[in-house]
């Protein structure tokens, strides 16, 4: 017997591209999110601190066959930031949340 957890399973939003640098998901309830980076920065180390590489990302998420997106970055101010190791993972993830957050204002289940 199945519970209606179980039922109302939603599938998973999939990136495929560069993770690294330029990517997209699948459609995903009629929408599509993309990320990219838009630039990379060398932060020199002192002698107590080392250096990191420090990026920006730009991202969107499109609807339908909308050219103009539906949500991007620019509405939190244009773009994200953070180290190399963590930037891609936080824009991919900002994305997925403003995804989740347009498809249940549509009345989708996310």
């Amino acid at each position: 017997m199945t519970t209606p957890a179980e039922t109302r399973q939603v599938p998973p939003i999939v990136w495929t591209g560069d993770l690294a640098d330029d990517c997209t998901t699948g459609p995903w309830h009629g929408l599509v999110g993309r990320a990219e980076r838009t630039g990379e920065d060398l932060v020199r180390g002192t002698r107590d601190a080392p250096g990191y590489t420090f990026e920006t990302w730009w991202a969107c998420v499109y609807a339908g066959d909308d050219p103009n997106p539906a949500w991007s970055t620019n509405e939190l101010g244009g773009i994200i930031g953070g180290t190399a190791e963590t930037a891609g993972g936080r824009v991919r993830e900002i994305v997925e949340h403003a995804m989740k957050a347009i498809a249940f204002d549509r009345g989708l289940r996310a």
